[in-house]
């Protein structure tokens, strides 16, 4: 995504960046051609009030043969100029020519000359557009990146949100940080994929959690504001809401340093990176939350309506403020006891695993502080001490 994937390559291709009424004409038309190859092909609901486009990205899945998925093959087939693979990437960019006779571009994309000198500049170079062709593996995956990527920004926000209670989305599902590692700075040395147990990977049950409109996600927002209110709606935005007034600071001063306490280093950077690069998140933080510090209340353990992923319907839930909540009992309660068994067991693996991490550490530590081993003598040391604990 972006559409810089052949930037640099050659200076004698542009690739200016497309108006609305363009994206969505070639959207149509190579989508149509997609189809040809793909059962499916779709392309991820747009942000609002965008003025230009850098490339347009589509998910297929289920090719017609085998040989579909070859990215020259593909390109040939869709009578694309250009391709480009990272290796072990499911991304295929593909360039095709501008449409003849089509002027209709963004200048201030091309160059800062004044709009005669793009347009110089635009007849000279040869012109293309990129497209991203992302390959999934089933029609399910395929729904979860069309969830995860609608909107633009909006997972970015939404992430942001849900952060500080130890719930992560990512090209899986939905995720839950075990209640432990959540409370360790780095989650104690673990891998992340143990730290975590997935919730769903059903967009439905996703925004049933998160107590947001599944009928109003799937529709394209009018406006950014429009989008922040739909955000802002996730039943634990409220707590995030909440301020703490600490000595003269005003009433929203210091929002964003207060939520970042919640998050590990690497999340407060990597924040920080985002509101420097997003502007829609920008204005999210700096503008939209001091003016919106609380919403009304929403019981985080709400029982669920029924899915398919979700059969749990009868969930007797004390009232309770959001920021004494539970995230893990909220899970449980919405999903039930088939989550509560999987999050259970996960638990208790990863905690034995954590604890034998920490056994051997202790071990090392002390043939090192006590004993003077180092090098191959403490290498050998510990490999020994591992092979007596084996059967």
């Amino acid at each position: 995504m972006g559409g810089n994937a052949f930037a640099g390559d050659d200076p004698n291709l542009l690739f200016p960046r497309l108006s609305p009424r363009l994206y969505k004409q070639l959207k149509d038309e190579i989508t149509t051609r997609l189809l040809k190859h793909f059962q499916y092909a779709r392309v991820p609901i747009e942000a609002p009030e965008k003025t230009s486009h850098g490339d347009i990205d589509v998910l297929v899945c289920n090719p017609v043969s085998p040989d579909t998925c070859d990215p020259a093959r593909l390109s040939l087939a869709l009578c694309a100029r250009l391709w480009k693979q990272v290796k072990g990437s499911d991304i295929v960019n593909l360039a095709f020519d501008w449409p003849e006779g089509e002027s209709d571009f963004r200048p201030a994309s091309v160059t800062r000359l004044t709009n005669t000198q793009s347009q110089s500049v635009f007849s000279a170079k040869r012109c293309l557009f990129q497209v991203d062709v992302h390959i999934c593996v089933s029609p399910k995956s395929l729904d979860w990146m069309l969830f995860g990527h609608a909107h633009g920004d909006l997972w970015s926000i939404l992430g942001s949100i849900i952060r500080p209670f130890g719930l992560v989305r990512n090209q899986h599902g939905l995720l839950i940080v075990i209640a432990e590692f959540a409370e360790r700075a780095g989650g104690g040395g673990m891998s992340k994929h143990l730290q975590r147990v997935l919730l769903t990977d059903d967009p439905s049950s996703a925004l049933g959690f998160l107590g947001l409109d599944e009928t109003q996600y799937w529709e394209p927002f009018e406006s950014i504001d429009q989008m922040f209110d739909f955000a802002a709606a996730c039943r634990f935005y409220t707590a995030w809401g909440e301020r703490v007034r600490e000595g003269e600071q005003g009433e929203n001063a210091g929002d964003v340093q207060r939520s970042e306490r919640h998050c590990s280093d690497a999340t407060v950077h990597s924040r920080r990176r985002q509101t420097n690069q997003r502007l829609i998140f920008s204005r999210w933080l700096t503008d939209y939350m001091p003016t919106h510090p609380r919403r009304p209340y929403r019981s985080a353990l709400l029982p669920a309506t029924p899915t398919a992923d979700c059969p749990n319907t009868d969930a007797a839930v004390p009232p309770a403020t959001i920021r004494a909540v539970d995230t893990t009992q909220a899970a449980k309660a919405f999903f039930g006891p088939g989550f509560a068994n999987r999050y259970s067991t996960a638990r208790d693996r990863s905690l034995l695993i954590l604890g034998a991490l920490r056994l051997w550490a202790d071990i090392r530590h002390l043939l090192t502080a006590k004993k003077g081993a180092e090098g191959a003598e403490l290498g050998y040391t510990m490999k020994g001490l591992k092979r007596l604990r084996e059967p």
